[in-house]
C-alpha cells in the first residue's frame, strides 16, 4: 500500500466509525455554547507540510452548525 493510499484509507475509516455520531469535546461552541460536535476527517493540500500529508479535522456543532477546521 502506498503512503497516500494509507492516509486516505485511515481518513475514510475514521469517518466510517464516526458517521452520524456527535460527541462532547469539553469545548463549548463559540456561537451557541453547546458541547456536541460532529467530527469529520479529511485530506486537503492546503494543510500539506513536511510532516503532514494534508490531514485535517472539521468540527461541526450539532446544535447550530458552526464549523471550524484544524490541521492534524
Amino acid at each position: 500500500m502506498y503512503e497516500n493510499d494509507l492516509v486516505y484509507w485511515s481518513v475514510a475509516e475514521c469517518n466510517r466509525k464516526n458517521a452520524g455520531r456527535s460527541k462532547g469535546l469539553n469545548y463549548p461552541c463559540p456561537i451557541c455554547g453547546e458541547d456536541r460536535w460532529y467530527v469529520h476527517h479529511g485530506v486537503d493540500d492546503r494543510y500539506r507540510s513536511e510532516y503532514n500529508p494534508g490531514e485535517y479535522v472539521r468540527f461541526t456543532c450539532a446544535h447550530c452548525g458552526y464549523t471550524e477546521e484544524n490541521q492534524c
